[in-house]
């Protein structure tokens, strides 16, 4: 029976995440890490997600913790809920979500530039020796990388369609992806300067708002717990405020792009 282009196309795609995979697994195994113990920021890790599993919420030492953000806590303790606490059950979904983000990255890239491009992408990242590594440590980047390709694929479909879905699902992971790794919090101002270089001037400020507000849910749930729990204000983590005036400035900048945008040509009409 003749193989269809789709046939082929998912074909190419599933060897190069198998591909990943075995990769990832060849690494674990070399390395005699496989039910070797986290160390350096996994230590913190680990002990987060065995503490939620007890019942003593986000705490170490007994005591409530901003420190780290709480999704790659809660990813640990998801697989030691199914699995148990198995160090080996951890390495082994992270070389599986290693084969998930080269076909995110093909996804991408194939939106952008075409399928061609996206089984490259697709390979390079299968194949890089730091992707590699990263699954037989405990590290959030295992979490934080297929979030973030996710996040650029929503976007660039919001682009081509941007339907509330679309936009809230945008917004949703943004809020999870800051949550893995608070850095990306910086990132949301950039989604007001997307939104007014791609989209008509009317609509772009909303788009973008939406994105924001979903983004802002998220990240505005985790901040309130810290702030109960500390009785002072804090962000995703300990680290987020000295991130606010960087974040003033870009949203000044945003701001001042989009009210250029939508009121001058009110005020200098074309002569067309």
């Amino acid at each position: 029976m003749r193989i269809t282009r789709l046939s082929k196309s998912f074909l190419l795609i599933s060897a190069i995440a198998l591909l990943a995979i075995l990769l990832r697994l060849a690494a674990i195994v070399l390395s005699d890490t496989l039910d070797a113990p986290p160390q350096y920021d996994g230590l913190e890790y680990d002990l987060l997600a065995r503490n939620l599993l007890a019942g003593a919420g986000y705490t170490l030492d007994g005591l409530p913790t901003a420190h780290r953000t709480p999704v790659y806590p809660a990813f640990l303790a998801l697989v030691y809920a199914l699995f148990g606490h198995a160090y080996a059950a951890v390495r082994i979904a992270q070389a599986i979500l290693g084969g998930i983000t080269a076909v995110l990255g093909y996804i991408l890239a194939r939106k952008v530039y075409g399928h061609r491009v996206g089984l490259f992408v697709a390979l390079g990242l299968a194949l890089y020796p730091h992707l590699i590594y990263t699954a037989t440590v405990f590290y959030s980047e295992n979490i934080f990388i297929p979030l973030f390709i996710g996040l650029n694929i929503l976007l660039v479909e919001a682009t081509k369609r941007p339907t509330l879905p679309v936009l809230v699902a945008s917004g949703l992971v943004l809020g999870v992806g800051a949550l893995t790794r608070p850095n990306l919090f910086t990132f949301l101002p950039l989604i007001f300067l997307w939104a007014w270089a791609l989209s008509p001037a009317r609509h772009a400020l909303k788009y973008a708002c939406i994105i924001a507000v979903a983004a802002l849910l998220v990240m505005g749930t985790w901040a309130v717990r810290n702030s109960l729990a500390f009785g002072t204000p804090v962000g995703a983590s300990r680290y987020s405020f000295p991130l606010i005036p960087f974040l003033l400035m870009w949203w000044g900048v945003a701001f001042w792009g989009l009210w250029d945008r939508l009121f001058r040509k009110r005020a200098h009409p074309s002569s067309a």
